[in-house]
């Protein structure tokens, strides 16, 4: 631990509209279905060894030289999911994702993301998620109902 380290920890909500019952769009925001619709995202799991989305699953993701451990904390589809992150020698953070069905038929996705430093550079890094997290949720938003979209036709088309 650095001497006089005082560890940044922030908060952050958003509420992302979703073309797509809870139902569906759950699957998006498990560890296999995340590759759909988030561009490089590649876990690698341990537990289960099939990525089966479940409470107690951990797999590992790989970004900018650093690597992430992920726990699956809540598993209630289609309504929760919530996992932990912890990226060595950077930071901890807890991401909640509550679905609830949406008056136009579509989702209401309220994510909410807990970040807690690690170190001085995990402060830094703290930092930075919070400057860009509406930016992010504006990206998930749309990344999203691409790839529900995508999804609906490639099974409307295997159904024909």
């Amino acid at each position: 631990m650095t001497i006089g380290f005082v560890p940044m920890h922030q908060t952050r909500s958003a509420t992302i509209r979703l073309d797509a019952p809870p139902e569906r769009a759950f699957g998006m925001f498990t560890p296999l279905g995340e590759r759909a619709w988030a561009e490089g995202w590649d876990p690698h799991f341990l537990h289960p060894a099939d990525g089966e989305a479940c409470e107690g699953s951990v797999f590992v993701t790989r970004a900018a030289g650093r690597e992430t451990i992920w726990t699956t904390i809540a598993h209630h589809p289609p309504a929760r999911a919530v996992y932990s992150r912890v990226t060595p020698g950077l930071h901890a953070v807890v991401v909640d994702v509550r679905l609830r069905p949406g008056n136009d038929g579509g989702t209401l996705a309220d994510v909410s993301y807990a970040f807690t430093a690690l170190t001085p550079a995990g402060n830094d890094a703290v930092a930075e998620m919070m400057d860009g997290f509406a930016g992010w949720m504006e990206t998930w938003e749309s990344s999203i109902n691409r790839a529900l979209v995508a999804n609906h036709e490639k099974k409307s088309l295997t159904q024909s």
